[in-house]
């Protein structure tokens, strides 16, 4: 009985150690790249929390969500976003013509 809790609790701690992982901060210069949130939290210096108060008030790019689990940005929004913040200005979007 002891072992099946050992067991059990190295499993559980092998799956904290799973948590998603920052990309390398070059990828956000591949045009197109797809962007998870803990690089996006690298790269803008705001909190997944932030992020999202920042999307719902419309001042930062909304994810592209690709399942119901699965949010990825366009390395080419961040870059945009980033270039705007540099210089003031609050991203706007792009909107389609």
């Amino acid at each position: 009985m002891i072992i099946f809790s050992l067991t059990l609790k190295m499993d559980v701690l092998s799956k904290q150690n799973r948590k998603m992982q920052p990309q390398p901060v070059e990828v956000v210069n591949v045009s197109g790249a797809l962007l998870n949130i803990r690089t996006v939290e690298v790269l803008v210096g705001y909190k997944k929390s932030k992020i999202n108060d920042e999307i719902k008030e419309g001042r930062f790019p909304p994810p592209l969500k690709l399942s119901a689990n699965c949010s990825r940005w366009l390395s080419d929004d961040i870059r945009a976003y980033l270039a705007c913040r540099r210089v003031g200005n609050a991203w706007c979007p792009t909107k389609p013509e």
